[in-house]
């Protein structure tokens, strides 16, 4: 029973499809779009036809191109089209496309288009295309407004889907937003993002786009494509305001001893930048300033590695530490006072005359006493830094201490060599240890004139527990006799 209904209901609906297309428009004459006069209801349980719009004004024709207007296939059927989704279909096509960018009342009847399949029939035009508009006017690309879709990968067209759709003001065309990149006119200058202000992109221009920070040209326009996509001077990408110079890396390129680095970004591949190794003020040759990294990807001794974009700055003269300097006086050497030092990427190292070392010499100190020796020197003897003299009595020495909200100074349980050029041979200590202006030394000299939370002490004697044991010593006899 069950079985049966379903054949009923299935019979039903093939039925209705069917008989859903009864009739068709019919025509004797059609040469020209204007003369054709259509006659409906002609019997038809198939298909209609009517002849194909060849041009703007013109139909395929009986007697030349095999076709016809009413019901069933064209003897040439490529020359037709067909359908049948309802009684009397094959009405004349309607679809219009706008013909000029200067004149939005040019319009033209759109011809139909061939099927990939001749058999199957023509069909109609059911798009319209443009020039682009770059927030003047619109595009001036030859046959760039009519009917029918834009080429594959054209650059100056947009299409759409409608009757007419392409009769648009250039004020109604989409626009998007990119980051504005500037640089000011002084020589050196780097471009980068202002902030304050975008830059508004028309449709002939795709994606957004930034300059490397160096960048030579003088202004930069946001709007469009680079012409590589990994250019060390450019780089582009898709979405609105998507041109973040911080999502790309790059770094500071030049040769080693360049006066000028310029930023370049890196390719996806480089996640690194590199610079030549430098030992106190000499650069290593063999390395320039540029993306990558360094040899089996770690520091070497001639070449630094960092991560971070224009992480590869040159180290410059910072200063790492202190080392005596040397003079020949009176047929001797003698050490003088401290200057700072600039190891660069070597060890902090400081460098002193030999014992034996009688009579002056160039290598006998190398760099003024700050770094190692040099190779070849036999006079000479590397130390570490702030301990190129001879060792001339030992102190506590005293730090600052504000971990964990101490801020207190803090001495070392024993008492240290001291290395100083002074010849009086004293320690020192801060009078409130709760107070860090005042005391600038290490404990390892006298007090400075300037020193007001200083007190100078005998060797060995600076440590907190000895002053104050030595000052109730003192105190003590002056109570009783008051007693």
């Amino acid at each position: 029973m069950i079985i049966m209904c379903v054949l009923v209901v299935l019979a039903t609906l093939i039925g209705h499809s069917e008989s859903a297309l009864t009739k068709c428009n019919t025509a004797t004459e059609w040469g020209s779009v204007g003369s054709v006069v259509l006659t409906a209801d002609e019997a038809c349980d198939t298909k209609c036809s009517r002849p194909k719009l060849v041009s703007a004004t013109a139909y395929a024709t009986t007697a030349d191109d095999g076709a016809t207007w009413g019901c069933g296939a064209c003897s040439t059927p490529e020359n037709c089209v067909y359908c049948d989704d309802a009684d009397d279909c094959n009405i004349q096509p309607t679809f219009e496309c706008r013909t000029s960018k200067d004149d939005n009342t040019a319009k033209s009847l759109c011809p139909d288009k061939a099927h990939e399949t001749a058999a199957d029939g023509a069909i109609p035009e059911t798009e319209c295309k443009r020039t682009l508009w770059n927030g003047d006017e619109f595009g001036s690309t030859a046959n760039g407004w009519g009917c029918g879709g834009c080429a594959e990968n054209a650059e100056d067209c947009a299409d759409c889907t409608s009757s007419m759709c392409n009769n648009v003001e250039g004020g109604d065309t989409t626009t998007r937003e990119c980051r504005q990149y500037t640089k000011a006119a002084e020589a050196g200058s780097v471009f980068t993002e202002n902030t304050e202000a975008k830059d508004t992109c028309y449709e002939n221009t795709q994606g957004c786009r930034m300059p490397s920070p160096g960048n030579t040209a003088a202004t930069w326009d946001a709007c469009g494509d680079c012409s590589d996509s990994n250019a060390a001077d450019c780089r582009a990408c898709d979405t609105e305001n998507c041109n973040d110079q911080a999502t790309v890396k790059y770094c500071k390129t030049g040769e080693y001893d360049a006066p000028t680095l310029v930023s370049k970004f890196c390719t996806p591949a480089e996640s690194k930048c590199q610079r030549p190794f430098n030992t106190y003020g000499t650069l290593a040759t063999t390395i320039n300033y540029e993306c990558g990294d360094c040899e089996d990807g770690a520091d070497t001794d001639t070449c630094k590695v960092c991560e971070g974009s224009d992480c590869n700055t040159p180290l410059g003269d910072v200063d790492t530490h202190k080392c005596f300097q040397y003079a020949f006086e009176n047929n001797k050497w003698v050490a003088k006072a401290q200057e700072q030092c600039q190891a660069g990427d070597a060890a902090q190292k400081c460098n002193m005359p030999a014992k034996d070392a009688e009579t002056p010499a160039a290598d006998d100190v190398s760099k003024k006493g700050c770094g190692p020796c040099v190779a070849e020197a036999a006079k000479c003897t590397t130390t570490d830094a702030e301990k190129n003299v001879e060792t001339t009595h030992k102190c506590h020495t005293w730090d600052w201490n504000d971990a964990d909200g101490k801020k207190t100074w803090e001495f070392t349980k024993d008492a240290v060599d001291c290395y100083t050029a002074d010849t009086a041979t004293k320690c020192s200590l801060p009078k409130d240890r709760s107070k860090k202006d005042g005391f600038v030394g290490n404990g390892c000299t006298a007090c400075g004139t300037d020193d007001a939370n200083c007190m100078t002490t005998e060797k060995e004697e600076n440590s907190g527990r000895r002053v104050i044991f030595s000052l109730l010593a003192l105190a003590l006899p002056i109570f009783y006799a008051l007693l």
